[in-house]
């Protein structure tokens, strides 16, 4: 018989500057998903197994887009690989944007591959795959980051997250995941709800089992009384989608007072509520700005008295009972993750008060870029994150990763670049691009690649004179730049350099 084993608890998470929520080897993701919506959050997800970042936006609990910066999840592969489109249209689409350089949605439109509103579908079937292929995740961490949704209105989907988590969880092949989502077998579910969607047969025929309060083991065992993978499954989707609940909670939907809890659980349960509220009023940056008044030692002792007492409270729900509750033990670590964030803050105004009250020494040597190992885990998922909100066009929300990026990595000329380019792509913040390429040339002024992306942002703003001399530059710097060629073959034959550029190249 599958018997359960309790999920190992895992220290304080210690990392970029972001709530950790979720362990990946050790909870579903299904459970933070579904503590997401219960919480009306509005923020994203980030979700990193391996070297593959998938990111998912919410706006108050909703789902409203998903990206990842995995080549077989980009728009176009993932309508091949979910049948909405051929491999034939996908190479007709794909020429058609090349040549007019439009979206690939706006191409499958103009090609006449698929009209507006089939491809709306596609786009809410594309973001679906990929939230569904976060749920058979077993390694990497999830991190959320509170913040106003910034997905804008013309690209928001609305995905029914009671649907998402059923399909995702019907998705699962590990048992030992499926079994960490389920919790106690022997705890009693019931029917809560008819489903407002289409479940599987075997989900109807479980359903129809609870109508009355069942244990999960009894409903996860099949003929021979032993629980099976796919029955387990089937039960943890009807869980996880709230189509399965504790007898007290169908009483309460249909107007029945809540049962009374033991006073010890509720009391934990109580006080991580109240923290919640309050640790979710004040985000980490202006927690410390409305602490401007007291010394940062003193915020940094009172915060580390905090996470103990955070840590008691975990401590308290697992004597008294409640550490079975796999929501308590969520909130637990979002507490802890909000803890940890405020804390690595107030160590940062401390030691950076600190560097700048001590006296400088008679010969400094020249300060290297940061490199400890933190500071190198916060830079790769900066990266990641600025890489897949360009993905998306939120080139404003790009830029200001990409400025942390450069403000951690200032000697890296390729980051000045990314940097220029997401600043480039906004209305907002095309005229700060500027001073971004010119400080990646300043760093590698030899670079003609650098030169001659300058002289095509020049170009975009039509300014004829310094696109040409940064062309000029270019082709100096590397006569065999065919892109620096081309453009200046595109020029007047009277335009100054260009005979002798043609005599010196043949």
């Amino acid at each position: 018989m599958t018997t359960l084993r309790p999920a190992p608890v895992s220290p304080s998470p210690v990392g970029p500057p972001r709530a950790l929520l979720t362990d990946l080897t050790a909870t579903p993701i299904a459970k933070t998903l579904a503590q997401l919506k219960r919480d009306g959050r509005s923020g994203d997800l980030l979700v990193r197994p391996a070297k593959v970042a998938k990111m998912v936006f919410f706006d108050r609990g909703r789902i409203v887009f998903a990206a990842s910066n995995a080549r077989k999840d980009r728009f176009g592969e993932a309508l091949v690989r979910l049948g909405l489109i051929s491999p034939q249209q996908f190479t007709r689409a794909s020429a058609h944007m090349a040549r007019t350089r439009v979206r690939f949605g706006d191409a499958l439109i103009a090609a006449g591959i698929l009209d507006a509103e089939a491809v709306a579908r596609a786009i809410t079937s594309w973001v679906e795959s990929i939230v569904v292929s976060l749920f058979d995740l077993r390694t990497g961490t999830a991190f959320f980051e509170g913040r106003r949704c910034s997905i804008p209105a013309e690209y928001a989907v609305e995905l029914p997250m009671d649907r998402i988590l059923y399909s995702g969880v019907t998705s699962m092949t590990s048992e030992e995941m499926i079994l960490a989502g389920l919790g106690d077998l022997d705890r009693a579910v019931l029917a809560a709800a008819a489903p407002g969607f289409k479940v599987a047969a075997e989900s109807a025929a479980v359903l129809d089992r609870a109508r009355e309060p069942v244990t999960i083991r009894r409903l996860a065992s099949i003929p021979s009384g032993r629980p099976g993978l796919e029955r387990l499954r089937t039960v943890y989707a009807l869980v996880a989608a709230g189509l399965l609940a504790a007898p007290g909670a169908s009483k309460r939907a249909a107007g029945a007072p809540p049962p009374k809890p033991p006073a010890p659980v509720n009391t934990v349960r109580h006080e991580i509520d109240a923290e919640l509220a309050r640790s979710q009023a004040l985000d980490p940056k202006t927690w410390l700005d409305v602490s401007m008044s007291a010394p940062r030692g003193e915020v940094v002792r009172a915060l580390e008295q905090r996470m103990e007492k955070y840590q008691a409270l975990r401590a308290a729900a697992g004597k008294d009972g409640a550490g079975k509750d796999g929501a308590l033990d969520t909130d637990i670590e979002l507490l802890l993750g909000r803890a940890t964030s405020k804390l690595r803050l107030a160590r940062r105004e401390v030691e950076a008060t600190a560097e700048a009250s001590r006296p400088a020494p008679p010969a400094p040597a020249p300060a290297a870029p940061a490199s400890t190992p933190t500071a190198s885990m916060e830079v790769e998922h900066l990266l990641m994150e600025a890489d897949i909100r360009m993905s998306v066009s939120d080139f404003v929300n790009a830029a200001r990763t990409y400025a942390k990026v450069v403000e951690l990595r200032p000697h890296v000329v390729e980051y000045h670049v990314r940097y220029a380019i997401a600043l480039a792509r906004s209305p907002q913040t095309v005229k700060r691009a500027e001073g971004a390429f010119l400080e990646a040339i300043r760093l590698a002024p030899e670079n003609a690649e650098l030169h001659f992306k300058l002289a095509m942002y020049y170009k975009a703003l039509k300014v004829r004179s310094r696109y040409v001399t940064e062309l000029r530059a270019a082709v100096e710097l590397d006569p065999r730049h065919k892109k620096a060629r081309a453009e200046l073959e595109t020029l007047s034959p009277k335009e100054s350099g260009l005979s002798s550029l043609k005599k010196l190249l043949g």
